[in-house]
């Protein structure tokens, strides 16, 4: 998988928050926040794509396992909450699809 150039960066803050604090596996840090686990694919885009132009910031561990903090989740989480969602074209014809469908008015 290749970078994109647009790709989200992550920022200052979050590599100063993945300094200090445990670093454990982002499943488990997921748990003990969220209580419940998450896919290892969803670390993944999380971590490369990110979610609403923020990427979890995180770091290679054991077995190539990505780690990140409780703090640097939690802040991450946040700032994808607050952040509004990206505005996305759709095509002439989906509006009719959708009213067709009940799901726009």
């Amino acid at each position: 998988m290749r970078k994109s150039a647009h790709a989200p960066q992550p920022s200052q803050d979050a590599a100063d928050l993945l300094a200090h604090g445990q670093l454990l596996p982002v499943c488990d840090v997921a748990e003990i926040v969220l209580g419940r686990r998450i896919t290892g694919r969803t670390v993944l885009r999380w971590a490369l794509n990110g979610r609403k132009g923020q990427r979890l910031p995180t770091r290679r561990g054991v077995r190539r396992q990505r780690c990140t903090t409780e703090a640097c989740l939690r802040a991450w989480l946040l700032a994808t909450d607050d952040a509004p969602a990206p505005q996305v074209a759709l095509p002439d014809h989906a509006a009719d699809v959708l009213r067709r469908l009940g799901l726009a008015s």
